[in-house]
């Protein structure tokens, strides 16, 4: 039973993959997995990109109903020289200011605000991700920490008056692993007691910085993940010390899992060179590179079906989605949740492999560019970049349960609805984990999908996983003759 003094708090660990989640390197995730509920069939949704994952905890939809459709965006009447860079609070509220609302689903802090209740979100990634678990924050009463900006903005001097100032500048890792401490203390010390919320989000930005920059299994990514673990144990500690234990709901996430970069693809003058797009800064054809996926932004003289055919046509391509009802070769993009006002033309996933990298973690992929080979990327469609963490401990849910029913990122927001006693809105995609709360009903029916789509010299496959009316995107490939 919910009580008005119920609490969630939702970790997300960005970039950490289900496996890692080992008592060597995670001994405090570990145990609290041992004591609650560990969903191992969980899913991220497509693009597994940060900021469309964010807004994806934030509204429990698929990204067509909230509108973030990748980490970078095409939005004309907001930027006509360039995309929009979701990771940017400064172009988030720009995009907020012209459309007159960030997301297009009703966020779980606008929920709760409406029953009286408080959400704060503290974030140690980028702007952008910590602005999008609360951007109505402000309408609302509610509160964001980050360290570039806070909701209200004398919430920095708060909290630089009662923890001295937080922390910047030096060695990647070590600042980061710096500024989840920090933050930790920040959300413990300070926000608790002056906002009382009955949902606290705590965005952790270790491991992902650093399996982009070291690669997964490297010992720095090793080093910083075990920092943060123990920063997580010892603010588990303190809430305990306040007696918040025995009614606090703890939820552990990840936005997404991770491959390792094996090589390198120019799509923009690939796309030139083939004649479709006119040159690499023209707009007839956008293209915003995502990691392992990219979004495809099309004029009305472009022929979108020309273009989907030559993506299909690639090595370097592994599935192609269209907006917009069925396309010769390409799969709808509804099919990944993705069709909505905002919907790109085309997204596309660069292609994948189940090889190793040099520490012995599984997962390859191709990469824009952006990220060295060897190190750690994300965004496209392969099974390691689609599963991701979670896990849930606390007095609504059961004890020391290995779940197997499909579940992902969009059952976040309904769960926590649910462990506080309100209502989901209609507008809302995902489902409430009930099968893993005490007095749980019969865990829904898993139903394996498999999707495919024929063109000239091959067809795409999409697998994906049901569970009641929820289809998570498992992964997809290209077979080719």
């Amino acid at each position: 039973m919910s009580s008005p003094d119920s609490m969630c708090l939702v970790c997300v660990f960005d970039g950490l993959r289900p496996e890692m989640v080992r008592p060597d390197w995670t001994p405090h995730l570990h145990r609290l997995r041992q004591q609650g509920v560990w969903f191992s069939q969980s899913h991220c949704v497509f693009p597994s990109v940060t900021r469309v994952n964010a807004s994806s905890l934030a509204t429990g939809c698929f990204p067509g109903a909230h509108g973030i459709e990748g980490n970078t965006v095409w939005r004309p009447q907001v930027e006509p020289l360039r995309p929009l860079n979701t990771s940017d609070v400064a172009d988030l509220r720009r995009l907020r200011q012209v459309t007159g609302r960030m997301l297009l689903a009703p966020t779980v802090g606008e929920v709760l605000a409406a029953a009286g209740r408080k959400t704060i979100a503290v974030g140690t990634g980028s702007s952008g991700c910590g602005y999008l678990m609360h951007p109505e924050a402000a309408s609302v009463g509610g509160l964001v920490y980050h360290h570039d900006f806070t909701t209200p903005p004398d919430l920095a001097e708060r909290v630089a008056t009662a923890l001295g100032p937080p922390p910047y500048g030096g060695d990647y890792g070590a600042l980061a692993v710096a500024r989840v401490e920090y933050a930790a203390r920040a959300l413990s010390d300070v926000l608790l007691p002056l906002a009382r919320p009955a949902l606290a989000f705590f965005w952790i930005t270790v491991p992902d910085g650093l399996h982009h920059r070291y690669g997964l299994g490297s010992p720095e990514a090793l080093a910083a993940l075990q920092a943060a673990d123990a920063s997580f144990g010892a603010l588990l500690t303190r809430l305990s010390q306040q007696g918040l234990r025995d009614r606090l709901d703890v939820i552990i996430t990840s936005d997404h899992g991770y491959a390792t970069v094996s090589g390198h693809v120019d799509v923009v003058q690939a796309l030139v060179e083939a004649g479709l797009k006119h040159d690499r800064v023209s707009d007839d054809l956008v293209i915003c590179a995502d990691g392992g996926a990219f979004l495809l932004y099309a004029a009305p003289s472009v022929d979108t079906a020309a273009v989907a055919q030559f993506l299909l046509s690639q090595p370097w391509v592994t599935a192609v989605f269209s907006r917009d009802g069925p396309m010769p070769g390409a799969l709808p993009l509804g099919a990944v949740g993705g069709q909505g006002p905002h919907a790109p033309d085309l997204v596309a996933a660069l292609a994948w492999e189940d090889g190793h990298n040099g520490h012995g973690v599984p997962g390859l992929t191709l990469d824009h560019g952006h990220i060295s080979v060897g190190a750690g990327n994300h965004g496209g469609i392969s099974p390691f970049e689609m599963r991701n963490t979670l896990l849930a401990a606390g007095p609504h849910f059961r004890a020391a349960v290995d779940s197997q029913a499909p579940c992902g990122v969009v059952d976040i927001a309904p769960t926590v609805l649910r462990c506080l006693g309100l209502p989901l809105p209609a507008a809302w995609q995902g489902r409430v984990l009930q099968e893993a709360m005490v007095d749980p009903v019969q865990a829904p029916e898993a139903t394996a999908l498999e999707e495919t789509s024929a063109f000239r010299g091959g067809r795409q496959v999409l697998t994906a996983a049901r569970a009641a009316h929820v289809t998570y995107t498992a992964g997809a490939r290209i077979h080719r003759a």
